[in-house]
């Protein structure tokens, strides 16, 4: 397949019957990042996506900013799908914490925690195009315009179809693996009856991108109000990628505004710190829930990204813990084929689930436990807040270490978060 971008008429039709190493349900940035990891192992990889080929249509790339820890980034360099976005992502050097309409903030500085940078910001849709051009020039990788359904074990293979869009036809596959990577509200996943735990934070974010008259270069700001943080991530010059989250009705309320007021209202948020905003961009609204798998793998089947975890996007850590995800689940399949198992063999996804469940759990309470901290004005504990904020801020062994963890290096760190090759 060439290297350009995809159009419908390119997608690689797979025959009724085909058989395929790992089927990949779901065609967004974890989904795809797994596909072309799993494709430079040698495995062939059955990747499905309703929104397969429409260019700019994606929902997985709407407009919003993406905060890559660096470990995320190490991922995308080692599958030679970072060098064609890096001039369109700008570094984080630095992050401010704060809290609104108090003293006391928390300051982290890369060099000072030993590394260049934290991270990157990169707009979703630029990392749509990079990741649709690193699948086309993976031959192993089979594209399909359509969603996966069914699943049947049946020996050492699922059995499965794929219902493509628009027709409305169908087509069955074989695959020793299916990876439900469709979402947090995934379909898949629930057909497959993978319960889950829910909890509603009756708040919705708003996602876009503002510029600043007051620019303060390659810092990203985490703001916490009484009804949710506010986070303003770098992307060059003045511009800053806006995720605000708030109550829900307060949301709605803020994406209908005028610019102009929309603009003074985010100003308000940060005091005056930023001179004014200018918004640059659409708002994109959507809602906030926590959603967690009850198990992220059942036989032959495994959950990553949102559709095993899908968390509130404080602190920025849902995204990439999907990215880890994929890094380990690509280095357990990589152990399998050279033992000469199959990466859906029982004991592949059990060292897949064992090595998880750790990151997992710690990141769905570490931001669990954010938002009730920090986000509720009457909080039993918003007296130590603003203190808490000063003694981060002065503790910097206590900075490196959560800086460590933000960028994706706690615990058993997979290889290609390290940028090499599993």
């Amino acid at each position: 397949m060439s290297g350009r971008m995809q159009d419908a008429a390119d997608i690689v039709q797979a025959a009724t019957g085909a058989r395929y190493d790992v089927a990949v349900a779901g065609g967004g940035a974890v989904g795809a990042v797994l596909a072309c990891a799993l494709a430079d192992l040698g495995a062939t990889v059955l990747l499905a996506d309703p929104w397969m080929g429409v260019r700019n249509s994606s929902p997985a790339f709407a407009p919003r900013p993406l905060a890559l820890s660096l470990a995320s980034q190490h991922v995308l360099v080692s599958l030679g799908a970072w060098e064609q976005m890096a001039c369109d992502a700008t570094p984080i050097e630095s992050i401010h914490v704060s809290e609104a309409g108090r003293f006391g903030a928390a300051r982290l500085g890369a060099r000072e925690c030993g590394v260049a940078r934290f991270g990157s910001v990169v707009a979703a849709a630029a990392l749509g195009a990079t990741l649709r051009d690193a699948v086309a020039r993976r031959s192993a990788i089979h594209c399909t315009r359509g969603r996966i359904v069914d699943a049947d074990v049946a020996g050492d293979l699922v059995a499965s179809r794929v219902i493509e869009t628009p027709e409305d036809t169908s087509f069955s596959f074989h695959a020793s693996l299916l990876v439900v990577a469709d979402g947090g509200h995934s379909e898949l996943r629930d057909s497959l009856g993978i319960e889950t735990t829910m909890r509603d934070y009756r708040q919705s974010a708003i996602a876009s991108v503002v510029a600043a008259r007051t620019a303060r270069v390659r810092t990203a700001f985490e703001r916490f109000t009484p009804s949710g943080p506010v986070a303003l991530l770098p992307m060059g010059g003045a511009r800053y990628g806006l995720v605000w989250s708030c109550a829900a009705n307060e949301a709605q309320a803020l994406a209908e505004l005028p610019d102009r007021e929309f603009a003074r209202s985010l100003d308000a948020v940060f005091a005056g710190r930023f001179g004014g905003f200018d918004p640059v961009d659409e708002r994109t609204l959507f809602p906030l829930r926590l959603v967690r798998a009850k198990s992220i793998v059942d036989e032959r089947v495994v959950l990553v990204g949102n559709a095993a975890n899908h968390l509130h996007p404080v602190a920025g850590q849902g995204f990439n813990l999907g990215m880890r995800d994929v890094a380990c689940l690509a280095e357990v399949v990589a152990a399998a084929r050279r033992d000469g198992s199959t990466p859906g063999d029982a004991a592949v996804l059990e060292r897949y689930r064992r090595w998880r469940r750790p990151d997992h759990a710690s990141v769905a309470r570490f931001t669990d436990v954010l938002v009730d901290v920090f986000c509720h004005r009457f909080s039993p504990v918003a007296p130590l807040r603003a203190p808490a904020l000063v003694a981060l801020d002065r503790a910097p062994g206590l900075k490196r270490a959560l800086a460590r963890r933000a960028m994706g290096f706690g615990g058993r760190v997979p290889r290609l978060a390290l940028g090499q090759l599993p």
